[in-house]
């Protein structure tokens, strides 16, 4: 039998993917089909097979698992496996190797032999350099490499370990056989090979190779980028080696496994060494349950909330997958996440955070930006007499009406009550019978004329893994104000108009946005004008009652 070059060399190539631990279920079918088909192969397969747990044991004093390669415990190379190729080599024909190519003849000459002389010196130099090679060699052998640097600590939220050194950011890790264990808090690492990783309290690992990571118990969460495909967490009972995804595993004292898959692929690898394993490629939106044997493999609910997906130390900011970015909740000094504190808003004239107040006050339509809180850009009040700018980065807001350049209230989160000019007469924010005042309906007050704007940036750059997708909102006049006033609702993303109501607002009316946003968009801007309606008594465009609310205003990510 012939054996092509090419296909040797496909053969090669898959066999180091089984001993990486990174074979795709595509390529494992395309190695099955060829050990099917070619005695060679399978003669080749398992004399590979061989070698590489000889030199797993050969080595074995380096570190668990040294190799990915497993012939006891792979699902790749089960045992069975080994013993149908054997005794298949017992009777396997003969393989033909290609016929070399017809040399050309060659015609011998008489060469004479000159002798040369060799001085004591070059002997020993020859003989103390193979020593000195020697040693190395044997060094290398007997003391290989168990530590070296494999990820940093890129950040970490009131963490304490049990390393004789405190989690500080840039801190390098190595691969270690010896577990570290995390008694409190959340660490945030980024591999070398681009792996995001999230550990929160309490857990015990250690990394055990460049692209694999020992969970003895803890939640881990994964973001994998395209150079980190194959990147590995090994539990007590299972494996489980990433495909391009995002997912979460959990792993109990018990000794049992979840994995929760949110984003692409992964293979699970179920099973202890003294088990056979159970091998399932596990898609996103769905999760599984390993018991503490390892052979009973259930699915349960799929759970986002329970892993820590990202975080920032400076901000407070931590992520748990949530699907929504609370703005009020950002207004209010939180990360969006539910941390914001209600009543707390900024002053539109001078960006100055605060307790809200309430009272008539004027200004030019200057661009003021809000230094104390990242997430703001800056706040103005609109008058459209002049170039109204509404972003740090000069966006203008062509479309702006005349307004009387006057308002009233802070721009709020969620504001118990809105208060008369007596101070003393409140009402609670309400649109088509949801209350708005109160902490599980977050809302921002805007009242006319305000306008704030959101840097997404910001928000991408905290979030790396969390894609914007949409902004969304009810809005309305709340119907709980005294007197009927109409005004004028405005969303812009880099100064272009979103969403504009095109008939003017009254009391009790209300209406629900959805705003696309694309990777490319930094500017949020929220603003509310009075609508033009003059009043007689202040001789001006009114703006009493012009309690415009955003109600639940969010961003909502992927």
């Amino acid at each position: 039998m012939t054996v092509r070059p090419e296909q040797l060399n496909r053969l090669m190539q898959l066999c180091g993917a089984v001993r990486d631990g990174v074979i795709t279920p595509e390529q494992f079918a395309e190695l099955n089909e060829m050990l099917e088909q070619f005695p060679w192969a399978r003669a080749y397969y398992l004399d590979y097979a061989y070698l590489c747990t000889d030199l797993c044991h050969f080595q074995s004093a380096a570190r668990p698992d040294p190799c990915g390669f497993d012939i006891s415990a792979d699902s790749a190379v089960t045992l069975e496996m080994l013993r149908i190729l054997g005794e298949y080599e017992k009777t396997a024909e003969a393989i033909e190797l290609p016929p070399a190519e017809q040399s050309l003849p060659i015609t011998k000459a008489t060469v004479e032999k000159i002798p040369h002389p060799v001085s004591k010196l070059s002997l020993v130099t020859f003989f103390t350099s193979l020593a000195a090679l020697l040693l190395m060699v044997t060094y290398v052998v007997l003391n290989p490499r168990t530590s070296y640097e494999v990820a940093t600590l890129t950040d970490s939220l009131g963490a304490q370990w049990t390393l004789p050194f405190l989690p500080q950011k840039g801190l390098r890790l190595t691969v270690s056989s010896e577990p570290v264990e995390l008694q409190r808090g959340i660490l945030k690492i980024t591999s070398d090979k681009g792996v995001h990783i999230m550990l929160e309290a309490p857990a015990e690992f250690n990394f055990i190779g460049p692209d694999e990571i020992l969970l003895h118990h803890g939640r881990l969460f994964a973001s994998v980028s395209q150079g980190g495909t194959g990147f590995t967490v090994h539990t007590d009972n299972a494996r489980i080696i990433d495909l391009g995804t995002r997912f979460g595993v959990y792993a109990d004292l018990k000794g049992e496994t979840e994995l929760h898959m949110f984003k692409g692929k992964a293979l699970l690898i179920a099973g202890q060494n003294q088990f056979p394993r159970k091998a399932t490629e596990v898609s996103a939106g769905r999760a599984l349950r390993v018991d503490y044997t390892g052979q009973v493999v259930k699915d349960i609910p799929l759970r986002g909330d329970v892993f820590a997906h990202d975080l920032d130390s400076h901000t407070g900011l931590l992520w748990r997958g949530q699907t929504e970015i609370d703005l009020a909740d950002v207004l209010g000094g939180g990360s969006g996440f539910g941390t914001g504190q209600p009543d707390v808003g900024v002053n539109p004239a001078t960006g100055v955070v605060g307790k809200a107040v309430n009272a008539t006050r004027r200004q030019a339509n200057t661009f003021v930006t809000v230094t104390s809180n990242r997430f703001i850009d800056g706040v103005f009040v609109p008058n459209g007499k002049t170039e109204q700018i509404i972003s740090s980065a000069g966006h203008r807001f062509v479309q702006c009406p005349v307004t009387s350049g006057y308002f009233f209230a802070d721009i709020v989160n969620t504001p118990a009550a809105v208060s008369l000019a007596d101070g003393q007469t409140q009402f609670p924010l309400v649109l088509g019978e949801v209350n708005y005042s109160l902490p599980e309906n977050p809302s921002i007050l805007l009242h006319a004329n305000a306008g704030i704007t959101f840097d997404l940036s910001r928000f991408r750059a905290h979030l790396p893994d969390a894609k914007i997708t949409r902004f969304q909102s009810q809005i309305g006049i709340s119907e709980t104000a005294p007197k009927s006033r109409e005004a004028e609702f405005w969303v812009l993303v880099d100064g272009q108009v979103r969403y504009h109501n095109t008939t003017l607002m009254r009391p009790g009316e209300s209406a629900t946005i959805s705003v696309p946003l694309k990777e490319t968009d930094r500017f949020l801007t929220l603003v509310t004008t009075d609508g033009g309606v003059y009043d007689e008594l202040e001789d001006r465009h009114g703006i009493g009652y012009d309690w415009c609310v955003f109600g639940r205003p969010v961003l909502i990510v992927e």
